[in-house]
């Protein structure tokens, strides 16, 4: 999903901020990496099988249990999108027990979202992208969609969608990390990274990065 991670038709390199901050960091580290943009079941598929890292990914207490993070590479703001048509007064997450709403597909949006939806309290319809869950939502198929607030803005420009508006209260603030499964003893590599990301933050050229991509 633009503008974090993805791949435009055609195009065999991933574009976005993750791909772009790991490829400066593993160039810094002297390291060969291979960055895909894949969906995401894919992505958590690979990790588990310890074949790949994955890059943007959250913590849970599931995930705690199976994998080795980074420092945070970005935080990634959350919210809470609705139609016009059909508004929701969002404040908590019990403002959205009993509705449909639209999700990417193994997304993780905290440990309280995966719990309501585990005991269906929140009646979560996953698709591949946010741009599907747009189209859903304005066509009032569901009721709310849960999206990045950067990947939202991005699909609400130049008036697209007027009739999808996003809630005042943020749903979630999660950090997002690269993980390897612990399996992998990824550690020291891990360690490695954090000092170059922290060297990237302290002079600037994480910000700068994150800018331009957020610019395209």
């Amino acid at each position: 999903n633009p503008p974090f991670m993805y791949k435009r038709n055609g195009e065999e390199v991933a574009q976005g901020i993750y791909p772009a901050v790991l490829k400066a960091i593993f160039e810094r580290l002297a390291i060969p990496v291979s960055i895909q943009a894949v969906p995401w079941k894919r992505a958590l598929l690979d990790i588990d099988r310890g074949v790949a890292g994955v890059g943007g990914i959250y913590k849970n207490e599931v995930r705690l249990l199976k994998y080795d993070y980074s420092d945070p590479l970005f935080v990634e703001r959350i919210a809470v999108y609705y139609n016009k048509s059909n508004p929701i007064k969002f404040n908590t997450i019990e403002d959205l027990y009993g509705k449909r709403v639209g999700v990417i597909l193994g997304w993780s949006y905290g440990d309280d979202f995966d719990l309501a939806r585990t005991y269906e309290q929140i009646l979560v319809e996953p698709t591949n992208s946010d741009e599907q869950n747009f189209d859903k939502l304005s066509r009032g198929r569901i009721d709310a969609v849960l999206a990045i607030v950067e990947s939202g803005d991005r699909l609400l420009a130049h008036g697209k969608r007027k009739d999808v508006v996003m809630a005042k209260t943020l749903f979630l603030a999660n950090p997002a990390h690269l993980a390897f499964l612990k399996k992998t003893n990824q550690l020291p590599l891990i360690q490695r990274f954090n000092k170059e990301l922290a060297e990237m933050k302290k002079d600037g050229t994480l910000e700068s990065m994150v800018q331009q991509e957020l610019a395209r």
